[in-house]
């Protein structure tokens, strides 16, 4: 999915990029999980919750600034 936006001669340079917020995701996730957990049992769920909103509105906004950028491609 990194290669679907990326120009050919970037593409290493986005692959690296993805691989190392899957592996930050990898050690924090859990960490936070466990430290939030002791406050509240609900609590990682909502913040996974949070996450995912945040990432769909992300998500959409970069679709919205490619579809501008490219109407073309949106018909």
């Amino acid at each position: 999915l990194a290669d679907g936006g990326v120009m050919h001669h970037a593409l290493g340079g986005a692959m690296g990029l993805e691989n190392s917020f899957m592996s930050l995701g990898r050690v924090a996730g859990p960490l936070w999980a466990g430290f939030s957990y002791e406050a509240s049992l609900t609590a990682p769920f909502w913040t996974a919750a949070f996450i995912q909103l945040l990432a769909l509105a992300i998500s959409f906004r970069g679709m919205e600034d490619a579809v501008a950028a490219n109407p073309a491609a949106a018909a």
